[in-house]
């Protein structure tokens, strides 16, 4: 596709809690344009197709909001949020090491898209910034899991890869980019009241809810126990037969969002009473009794569920 430098663009606004990508696809679509073209034009990056822009947004990305005028679109205050918000938790130490005889993990950044079929199906469709975060299983909005790939192909969601279908028609922002498949119409799966309420705990401990700030030492230690859940290791099998959890087909960051329901439950109940279950495993199994330590800073995380932070 040929580009005239005097083509002029109409910008749609970021709407309330929309990832950064989904914004740019909306407005490439919007205006006849793959996203990939309208990133490789007009942004002048080559990294449009496999580059994530929620989880770090470029320099080409940030001088041209700001160098053009689009600051209207999307503020500096925004942008610098998702930026701190997207790799805080990977720049914390996990205190996990400390505690257990493990590894140290690796924090995700952000999720591949999910997506809520109920919110996909709104007469302005877009993706929501929280869904890339590992912790959220679930919409608040329509108490229903959210998927994580095309139910008709299976394939994981790439908003940058749409593109035309047909002569001049593109795929929707809240289609398959595979298969054109309309998300929206995935058949949801509704949450039971203690899905919800645990939703509504991680949504707060994630500062996603109002009057309550991100809480990055228990965001992260809740993510190493979710890791750890999904290994081999015996204190891991141990507590996953206490808990009678059964064990994960992969690792944390592969699983659906109904398994990584189950794993995030059972690595709350164990926050919850933290240092008496770990106290008990350690003795029960008689391991790593050099590296415990009741020294070690533990969250409360009931404190931090009953008061605005």
């Amino acid at each position: 596709m040929q580009f005239n430098s005097r083509i002029s663009i109409f910008y749609k606004p970021i709407l309330h809690n929309e990832s950064l990508t989904s914004w740019i696809c909306r407005n490439a679509l919007s205006n006849y344009q793959t996203p990939l073209e309208f990133v490789k034009y007009w942004v002048n990056s080559h990294k449009g197709l496999n580059y994530d822009f929620d989880n770090k947004p470029i320099y080409e990305l940030n001088s041209w909001l700001y160098g053009q005028g689009r600051k209207n679109y999307v503020s500096r205050e925004d942008l610098i949020y998702r930026i701190k918000i997207s790799s805080s938790f990977k720049k914390t130490k996990s205190k996990l090491p400390a505690i257990l005889n493990v590894g140290s993990f690796k924090h995700i950044q952000l999720q591949p898209p999910q997506f809520c079929p109920g919110c996909l199906s709104d007469f302005e469709p877009y993706f929501r910034f929280e869904w890339r975060y590992i912790l959220i299983f679930a919409c608040d909005r329509c108490n229903c899991f959210l998927e994580t790939s095309c139910v008709k192909c299976k394939n994981p969601i790439q908003l940058m890869r749409l593109k035309l279908i047909e002569g001049n028609n593109f795929n929707k922002i809240n289609n398959c980019a595979f298969c054109n498949f309309p998300l929206g119409e995935t058949k949801s799966k509704a949450l039971n009241q203690h899905q919800k309420e645990l939703n509504t705990s991680l949504r707060n401990i994630l500062g996603l809810n109002p009057h309550f700030n991100v809480k990055v030492h228990i965001v992260t230690l809740i993510i190493d126990l979710c890791n750890y859940l999904c290994t081999n290791d015996k204190i891991a099998t141990f507590i996953r037969k206490y808990f009678n959890l059964k064990e994960p087909k992969n690792k944390f960051q592969y699983l659906d969002t109904l398994e990584r329901y189950n794993v995030l439950n059972c690595a709350w109940v164990w926050l919850k009473d933290f240092t008496f279950i770990t106290s008990f495993f350690n003795e029960e199994l008689n391991l790593n009794h050099k590296y415990w330590s009741s020294k070690i800073y533990i969250p409360n995380i009931n404190q931090v569920m009953h008061c605005s932070l």
